[in-house]
């Protein structure tokens, strides 16, 4: 998905028609644009980020004449418990979804890789300390553990499309704002989790 930065949000169309030209992935525009502003996510611990993403929220208020609506993932996963009600804390359910999939994968389809360089040059390839430790950790996730969860990514995905941003909504489109991360310095070398 290509990402447009730019200062002025009415050129986009325009960038949009260039990249996508009659490609089935443009969809027309729909009447209204709804913000959904997660308490999960915001206000961020670091202020001045935090009053970054309010000014630019503000800015869309202002540009799409709506107010955003404040949303708590958690409370509503937990009201709607897309995968039963033993599973109702989201942060517990996805606290490895995302991760244990990318890293046996990752692990997994790079041997090749790896046994052609040693191979080569008698030596294993350097890698950054913190791809040694996700190897080492997903050479160790089973397939059973990374389909479990796989699955639970694709049922928080499924959750969230229909009933978060209800995307198939011929009335409005849902945007969400997300920090990526802190707003801090993330250095390589650190230490991994």
């Amino acid at each position: 998905m290509p990402v447009f930065f730019g200062r002025d949000i009415s050129s986009f169309p325009g960038f949009i028609s260039v990249w996508y030209g009659n490609s089935p992935m443009l969809r027309a525009p729909k009447p209204q644009v709804n913000i959904l502003y997660p308490l999960d996510y915001l206000p961020t611990p670091n202020a001045a980020q935090t009053q970054l993403i309010d000014t630019f929220v503000e800015g869309l208020e202002s540009a799409l004449h709506v107010k955003r609506t404040s949303i708590s993932l958690a409370e509503r996963w937990k009201k709607d418990a897309p995968d039963g009600p033993e599973h109702t804390d989201i942060a517990e359910y996805l606290r490895l979804a995302g991760s244990y999939p990318y890293y046996r994968d990752s692990y997994y389809d790079l041997a090749g890789f790896r046994e052609d360089y040693a191979e080569k040059y008698g030596k294993p390839p350097f890698v950054q300390k913190a791809m040694r430790w996700q190897w080492d950790v997903g050479k160790s996730i089973s397939v059973e553990e990374r389909n479990m969860y796989w699955r639970r990514s694709e049922i928080y995905r499924h959750w969230l499309l229909e009933k978060i941003f209800e995307e198939d909504s011929d009335e409005f489109t849902t945007i969400m704002i997300f920090p990526i991360e802190v707003g801090q310095p993330n250095y390589r070398e650190s230490e991994p989790p």
